[in-house]
């Protein structure tokens, strides 16, 4: 069977949601609705997942970023298998120390993005070149605990994990022992 007869085989389906503590069933029937219809639409995940496909079929790694955006809220792109590598020393993704993307922009947009690097930038480059694009490095490490952005020696900018709450959790509990544990409930 060839990959394109076997990809939409793959992702024909769409995933049914699972959800939990639902109190009746027309609730759950109604968010599983908005669920699918939010899946196939709003993400665009079906064709996402025939490029993940094709990736991984092509070059045996397939990779889904996903990040939070403040205007669009939770945003998954599909990364091509040649952009991506990983700590080049490690023996598994569970001991490596960092993963990275390869990422293209103008050195305008990157100056934007990164206005402390500016000056480091324009020095390297000129202000005559701001228009052309440039590759750098997308490094995560610590298992997703930071990322920070690297173009050739300029390290552009770094940061602990921009997708993560740091707000502390007000639904955790202390019991009589000291452990903090998680509540789901609803008190009065």
């Amino acid at each position: 069977m060839s990959l394109e007869t076997i990809i939409p085989i793959l992702t024909s389906n769409v995933p049914e949601p699972e959800i939990q503590n639902c109190p009746d069933n027309g609730i759950y029937q109604r968010i599983s609705n908005i669920l699918k219809i939010e899946y196939e639409i709003g993400h665009s995940m079906p064709s996402k997942m025939r490029e993940f496909c094709r990736s991984w079929a092509i070059g045996y790694i397939g990779t889904l970023k996903y990040r939070w955006d403040k205007e669009y809220g939770f945003c998954t792109e599909v990364v091509p298998w040649r952009k991506i590598g990983f700590d080049p020393i490690s023996t598994s993704l569970k001991d490596a120390d960092f993963s990275y993307e390869y990422m293209e922009d103008t050195l305008e947009n990157l100056i934007n993005r990164f206005p402390g690097a500016e000056k480091e930038i324009v020095q390297k480059y000129g202000k005559e070149k701001l228009g052309t694009k440039a590759r750098y490095v997308e490094f995560w490490g610590d298992n997703g605990k930071w990322v920070c952005w690297k173009l050739e020696k300029i390290i552009l900018g770094k940061m602990k994990n921009p997708n993560f709450d740091y707000t502390p959790d007000t639904r955790t509990t202390i019991d009589k022992f000291g452990n903090e544990f998680y509540r789901d409930w609803e008190t009065d």
